[in-house]
């Protein structure tokens, strides 16, 4: 419940870039919008407010920095899954998540006039891009390494214990 919410705060808090343009500007093109969605890829990526302020500088936007930081944190970033096909002046891209499994699609539309919109929202896993299913031992390893990287992050503190019946699978502290 809380990974919906906190994709609905970023949705409201970032939902326009405005690309900055003048008079005399050719309309905006596909590689126009494929180079906006990148910038704000990479800043979300990034973190910092500093990258954060370059993009919104590039772009003229009106995103909330501080919730973009918020969520970013709380998910560690996209990865690029894929670019789609993009049209006229639009680019999207499949986004994972880097700490989990769930995947987000990013649109960027540049329309006429100075004001481009962003949409970011969360999508069912592609078929295609479904994680391998792992036998009970890989998955306890997984799960061990997951947990140990979390630990060395400060992101997970506590006692990890997994059974099945009364036999002990995994244990640690």
């Amino acid at each position: 419940m809380i990974r919906p919410l906190l994709l609905l705060a970023c949705l409201c808090a970032c939902p326009t870039l405005s690309a900055r343009s003048t008079a005399t500007a050719a309309p905006a093109t596909a590689t126009d919008a494929r180079q906006a969605l990148d910038a704000w890829l990479v800043a979300f990526n990034k973190g910092d407010r500093a990258t954060w302020e370059a993009c919104r500088q590039r772009y003229g936007s009106a995103m909330n920095i501080d919730n973009s930081l918020e969520f970013r944190d709380s998910i560690g970033g996209f990865v690029l899954a894929r670019h789609e096909p993009a049209e006229g002046d639009t680019a999207a891209a499949l986004l994972r998540e880097r700490e989990s499994d769930q995947h987000a699609r990013l649109r960027v539309t540049l329309a006429p006039g100075p004001t481009a919109r962003i949409d970011l929202a969360g999508v069912l896993t592609p078929p295609d891009l479904t994680p391998a299913r792992l036998d009970a031992q890989a998955a306890l390893d997984d799960v061990a390494a997951f947990a140990d990287a979390a630990s060395a992050k400060d992101a997970f503190a506590g006692a990890l214990l997994i059974a099945q019946g009364d036999q002990v699978l995994l244990q640690g502290a």
